[in-house]
């Protein structure tokens, strides 16, 4: 085995054949590493040697602060000054007192540590700021402070790390570019990294991953998944050339399952059912899912799962993504005809005086749950049978419950914000944040393909107003938390759906885009667009961002 050595002096096993005399290797690095931290430790010396006479005593105060602080936070400027008070009776500049003559230009250090001049000669009963100002001194402090923060000081705390740095778990530290805590050389030896993986879900390139089991070193493509990698025995493996026509990644490696390749569930409201309020439902064929089953291979299902006006805990009632769970009046189901349930949950139901109907079954019996004015529940059986007795909670299965290893495209919440609909949660924000979650944990797969849409903002609410502000806080949130599963359609209809169908904007169309909103031209009313933005939707955003991804079989 062919050893090389890296531009900074480690040893790195060349990987064409098992990994010999790693301990030496180890030892060596460990080495290595720390000759490097003791070189960089001159430099640091180095550098405040460069500081003017003038400032020699600070230097050799901050050099006293820093060995005492094992780590450099961005607190430490503060701690610095602190320490200068305590050092006025050597002869350093002075902490202002009260009561206390000063001549012009002499300086002090303020009660907020920085190093200040008098303006004239003045007595302080009180430290008024208009009476001093900055110390160059102070600028050559802060002058030093920069040139040390480009030394890569480790800075200690941060919430993306595992370890406090102060818990002196390493022998050696090291810091990633920002400054943060990376990981470090471990008193035994041997290297740890602290960077969170970026297995399933987030981009980049992560060192001994806590969720790839068998992976010395991984890369992964734009939505997380392993397109290369190095295993633990030195071989190198790839998923994913430039001639490959899908993605091929690791869970047959991993043991991983993964959603459908042949299956497509759109889980939506009217946006995806295919509705407006000017012609009513649209006729077959019509609406993006439909109009995306022409585009997709023929091995390819696209099931429509959308329900027009209907809430987020609704439709996921309805899909079986959120668990319902009731009481049966009486505590039996009767042969035939419908008997009262109750349910203890909060659900986001769009008002109390609409009429909602659930498919599925109840103590494995078939039927409907119906919601009537004022939230009043009912089961009713499908077809005449025995009575069935039954005690304490029931969880009601859907019919669609059908599509857990599916890939889906969830566009939801449009209901939600109309009428204010907040569930189980505190705003309207965290309750559509909360039901997409639980639609995206509904399924059962290790890798989930799904796309996050969020909803879209109506003609009425321009830049500013209160549903602009819900809609774009709710799609912020989900394109924070699901990264590239996030689809931005609102900024699709808004910047391009106009141009795509070859349409010249209006001055209305100008004016309503210019507010951040959709132009009427490619809307039937105020919330739905129109059939031919539908089809657009399905050849310029979905159908693309899933073949991209190589989430559909060829």
């Amino acid at each position: 085995m062919a050893i090389e050595t890296t531009p900074l002096g480690f040893q790195k096993p060349d990987g064409t054949e098992a990994v010999r005399d790693g301990d030496n290797i180890i030892s060596a690095n460990a080495q290595k590493s720390e000759d490097r931290h003791q070189e960089d430790r001159g430099r640091l010396s180095a550098i405040e040697l460069k500081n003017t006479a003038q400032d020699t005593d600070i230097a050799n105060a901050r050099t006293g602060a820093t060995a005492d602080a094992k780590t450099y936070t961005d607190g430490v400027v503060a701690a610095d000054r602190v320490r200068l008070n305590t050092l006025e009776t050597a002869g350093y500049v002075p902490a202002w007192k009260t009561a206390t003559a000063y001549t012009a230009g002499q300086r002090v250090i303020a009660p907020n540590g920085d190093v200040v001049a008098s303006v004239a000669n003045h007595t302080s009963t009180t430290y008024i700021p208009a009476n001093w100002t900055a110390s160059a001194q102070d600028g050559r402090i802060a002058g030093a402070e920069n040139t040390l923060s480009g030394e890569d000081l480790v800075r200690g705390k941060d919430p993306r790390v595992l370890r406090d740095i102060t818990d002196s778990t390493y022998a050696i530290p090291f810091a990633d570019k920002d400054g943060y805590v990376a990981g470090g050389v471990l008193p035994n030896g041997t290297f740890n990294f602290e960077k969170p993986s970026t297995i399933l879900g987030e981009t980049g390139i992560s060192a001994q991953p806590i969720s790839a089991p068998g992976w010395a070193e991984v890369h992964t493509d734009k939505d997380g998944y392993i397109s290369c990698g190095i295993r633990s025995d030195g071989t190198f493996v790839s998923y994913k050339s430039a001639s490959s026509s899908t993605l091929q990644q690791a869970n047959d490696a991993l043991g991983y399952s993964r959603s459908s390749k042949t299956r497509v569930a759109t889980v939506g409201d009217s946006l995806t059912a295919g509705y407006d309020n000017v012609t009513g439902s649209w006729a077959a064929g019509q609406s993006w899912p439909a109009q995306l089953q022409t585009l997709v291979p023929a091995s390819v299902t696209v099931f429509n799962r959308a329900y027009g006006g209907w809430t987020v805990d609704e439709i996921a009632i309805e899909l079986g993504a959120f668990p319902f769970d009731v009481t049966i009046t009486g505590g039996t189901i009767p042969a035939s005809g419908a008997v009262g349930v109750t349910t203890a949950q909060p659900v986001g139901w769009t008002g109390s005086s609409n009429i909602r109907s659930f498919h599925g079954s109840l103590a494995g019996i078939p039927g409907t749950i119906r919601k009537d004015a004022g939230n009043v529940l009912s089961f009713t059986r499908t077809a005449a049978g025995t009575a069935k007795d039954t005690s304490g909670l029931q969880r009601f299965t859907a019919d669609w419950d059908v599509h857990r290893a599916d890939t889906l495209i969830i566009f939801i919440g449009r209901n939600d914000v109309s009428n204010s609909v907040v569930g189980g949660e505190g705003s309207v924000v965290d309750h559509v944040l909360a039901g997409t979650q639980r639609i995206v944990d509904y399924l059962t797969v290790d890798l989930k393909q799904v796309l996050l849409v969020g909803t879209i903002t109506t003609q009425s609410e321009t830049s500013g107003t209160a549903g602009y502000n819900t809609v774009t806080a709710i799609n912020s949130a989900l394109a924070a938390k699901f990264g590239p599963r996030f689809v931005d359609v609102r900024r699709y209809l808004i910047d391009k759906a106009i141009y795509d169908q070859g349409i010249t904007p209006t001055t209305a169309d100008l004016t309503a885009m210019a507010a951040d909103t959709l132009p009427a031209s490619i809307m039937m009313d105020g919330t739905h667009y129109n059939q031919a933005t539908a089809a657009l939707l399905a050849s310029k955003v979905f159908n693309p961002c899933l073949q991209t991804r190589g989430w559909l079989a060829q």
